[in-house]
């Protein structure tokens, strides 16, 4: 089989329905302070965060020959949509490294230490990356809204199965801007509905999206 961008950008879209299905269904994150003190380590741990890395990479990419294709067809605010998505995996990537490298460093340090005074320094450190890994998760999910709007504006154009993906797209960043807002309002039955959208609606996307790429990679 000739490997062209839109079979890449294919299985690429496959793949990442399996990670968006892991992340939102097994792969789950110590609770406590003193659960990431126990855990931090564990390979389990450790593949988890890979496993968003390569999610995120999988992502751009496939959001990238879509966005070819939409370009090469005059379509050019696709660009604008996959340079959204490109931001989307630099914070979410830029946020694993932090938690993989910098986070490990402070609990060793205060593993390390007996100085009950420099343990509460270091705790309150960890707190503080926390909040930067929270301001981190508030800038991917901008960037992923920004990114399924423009990219499912380019979409609308079309007829058939790219005009129904654009308009899966702009009802993803519809949810996800209710999903943000409800960052502040914190409405139980909200994040109970975005839990089903995270493990069905948005793999269904990455799917349709894979099935028109191989479409696409026919042509």
């Amino acid at each position: 089989m000739k490997f062209t961008l839109y079979n890449i950008s294919a299985v690429c879209a496959f793949l990442s329905v399996v990670t968006t299905i892991g992340i939102h269904s097994f792969l789950k994150g110590p609770s406590s302070f003193e659960e990431g003190l126990l855990v931090y380590k564990t390979g389990y741990y450790i593949f988890s965060k890979y496993w968003v890395i390569f999610h995120c990479v999988f992502v751009v990419i496939s959001i990238y020959g879509l966005s070819h294709y939409l370009n090469e067809a005059k379509r050019p605010i696709a660009n604008l949509g996959f340079t959204f998505y490109a931001a989307f995996g630099f914070f979410e990537i830029t946020r694993m490294c932090m938690v993989l490298h910098y986070l490990s460093q402070l609990r060793d340090q205060y593993i390390g230490t007996n100085d009950e005074v420099l343990k509460q320094i270091i705790r309150l450190s960890i707190d503080n990356i926390n909040g930067i890994g929270n301001t981190l998760f508030v800038a991917f999910t901008i960037s992923i809204i920004l990114g399924n709007l423009f990219v499912g504006l380019a979409c609308l154009s079309y007829q058939k199965s790219i005009h129904y993906l654009g308009l899966c797209f702009i009802i993803w960043a519809v949810l996800l801007t209710v999903s943000l807002t409800n960052e502040y309002l914190n409405v139980n039955w909200i994040n109970q509905f975005m839990g089903y959208v995270s493990i069905l609606f948005q793999p269904f996307i990455r799917a349709f999206l894979g099935f028109i790429l191989i479409k696409l990679s026919k042509e």
